[in-house]
């Protein structure tokens, strides 16, 4: 299991539990779901959802990469975890 994306997980867990933001809930959510198929947290996991099949549906990607794009917190914790 990819150790980054674990810690990041965890992080991610405890700074959406208060439920400020639905954005940054779902989107922990479904990488939590997905967290056994993501490909490596570095500068193209963002990338990764746009050019290739991360999970089996198209449509869960394409979920996620529009979640990622609404998402303040995801690459505050991105460069946390770098």
């Amino acid at each position: 299991m990819n150790d980054k994306i674990e810690q990041f997980l965890k992080i991610m867990e405890c700074e959406t539990r208060d439920g400020s933001s639905n954005i940054e809930r779902a989107l922990y959510h479904i990488l939590k779901e997905n967290q056994a198929i993501l490909p490596p947290l570095n500068d193209r996991f963002h990338k990764t959802f746009r050019q290739v099949d991360v999970t089996d549906s198209p449509h869960v990607d394409m979920v996620i990469w529009h979640l990622l794009n609404e998402s303040a917190l995801f690459w505050t914790i991105l460069e946390r975890v770098q």
